[in-house]
């Protein structure tokens, strides 16, 4: 599956989730679906329904997801992984995501040392169910 990205939108998901942290975010990824090679997937932009507590389950959130698809066509989900170092799927993203398209996850963790001083580092990986995509970033 080839997607390309509007360009801004990795900065916007980085900017999130970094204010967002140590919470996670989650938000659903739109555009248009794409029909093949010559015109792949395009990610115009996230819809930021709002920020999760903790006792929130990540995809209990259909009011949410409706809400979204009102005004966007939506692709996939992104959401993150705060205090972690790996965007990879766990068990519970590959099996509430296994109807969707396509899923972004981006890991928030703390570099260097302190607590304070700390800063935060970021790695954003996009999946198919099972299945990294390599994606590009468009104008």
């Amino acid at each position: 599956m080839k997607i390309h990205i509007k360009r801004g939108v990795l900065k916007e998901i980085e900017r999130r989730a970094r204010q967002s942290y140590p919470l996670e975010v989650i938000g659903f990824l739109v555009g248009r679906p794409g029909s093949g090679i010559k015109y792949p997937m395009t990610v115009t932009g996230v819809v930021w329904p709002r920020q999760i507590r903790e006792t929130d389950h990540v995809y209990a959130m259909k009011g949410e997801y409706r809400k979204a698809c009102r005004d966007a066509t939506v692709l996939g989900t992104v959401h993150s992984h705060p205090d972690s170092d790996s965007p990879l799927p766990s068990g519970e993203d590959h099996c509430d995501d296994a109807d969707r398209r396509l899923m972004a996850i981006i890991s928030v963790f703390k570099k260097g040392v302190g607590g304070e001083t700390a800063t935060l580092g970021t790695r954003i990986m996009f999946w198919e169910p099972m299945k990294e995509i390599k994606v590009r970033e468009v104008r």
